[in-house]
């Protein structure tokens, strides 16, 4: 017999695509509330199933569900507890992505994947309270998954001023050495987020994340939405429409050493704040870093 899951409901407020959303249209962090005036997104009031780290770490994995849940190794958290100290240092966002890429790939072996190269990409720190950090990132307080996975080419060439260093760093090459051609070709196998807290105790605001086996129809379910970014930037996401049988997960014990890894390109997600039952603290900071998992033949380096 299943042992019990000991998991608890609660509702929260959550921004969703809107009635007057067509595909495609610019999705701003920083207009959100004209746009749901204007109908493009609309807030919906959404139940969150909490469970503690032993459960939730037992009972979701990343091949049924699209996320797992980690307690992290004392390699990473002692990095992670130094990005927290100092986390506008970059020499320890460096050491952070480092740390991660031998924990990434003995799990990408134990999922089978087919891969010979982990490249861990951008590191995104936030902070909700912004008199605190003022440079920092806030929460997305969005239903979205972040790229969407047809044509992922486009995905790569959009972010390649950033992404193709890394990939060429990993390989051991100089910075350029890549073609955009034999950037672009890249096989990737898979593409992941993994998201960290640096509070020592759980917050309020935290991240939910949406069992994939809930969605019915994933291409009417979620649609491909311009997301613009504070700097600008404008690059291809899928936004979700709010249906009442999707199934929100967070772990309600969250914590510095503690992380959650989902699929990038097709597991929705959002910062939410909910009364977890041991938060202490309103605010949260948090790190995560995107990672590829990568294919590459040695042709791609001649």
């Amino acid at each position: 017999m299943m042992p019990k899951k000991m998991k608890r409901m609660v509702y929260t407020k959550m921004i969703y695509l809107g009635p007057a959303f067509k595909p495609l249209n610019d999705v701003s962090t920083d207009e959100v509330s004209s746009q749901i005036q204007n109908g493009n997104l609309q807030v919906e009031d959404t139940s969150v199933q909490l469970y503690d780290g032993d459960e939730v770490r037992r009972l979701f994995s990343f091949q049924q569900h699209g996320f797992e849940y980690w307690q992290l190794n004392n390699t990473v958290s002692e990095v992670l507890h130094q990005l927290a100290a100092v986390p506008t240092e970059r020499a320890n966002r460096i050491r952070l992505r480092q740390s991660i890429i031998p924990l990434l790939t003995e799990w990408g072996h134990q999922l089978n994947l087919k891969f010979n190269l982990v490249v861990p990409l951008d590191t995104v720190y936030r902070d909700t309270n912004h008199k605190q950090h003022p440079n920092a990132f806030g929460p997305v307080c969005f239903a979205h998954v972040d790229f969407p996975s047809t044509n992922f080419t486009e995905t790569l060439l959009h972010f390649k001023d950033t992404w193709k260093v890394n990939i060429e760093l990993a390989l051991d090459l100089q910075p350029h050495t890549l073609t955009d051609e034999q950037y672009a070709s890249v096989q990737v196998e898979k593409v992941v987020n993994i998201w960290m807290p640096l509070t020592s105790c759980p917050t309020k605001n935290t991240l939910a994340v949406m069992d994939y086996s809930s969605i019915g129809q994933f291409d009417q379910e979620l649609q491909p939405y311009t997301a613009v970014r504070r700097t600008g930037n404008h690059f291809t996401a899928l936004g979700v429409y709010f249906r009442d049988y999707h199934q929100w997960i967070s772990q309600s014990d969250m914590k510095l050493g503690d992380a959650v890894v989902f699929d990038t390109l097709h597991t929705p997600h959002s910062a939410v704040t909910i009364d977890r039952p041991d938060a202490r603290q309103d605010h949260r900071q948090s790190v995560e870093v995107r990672v590829l998992f990568l294919n590459v033949s040695p042709a791609v380096c001649r």
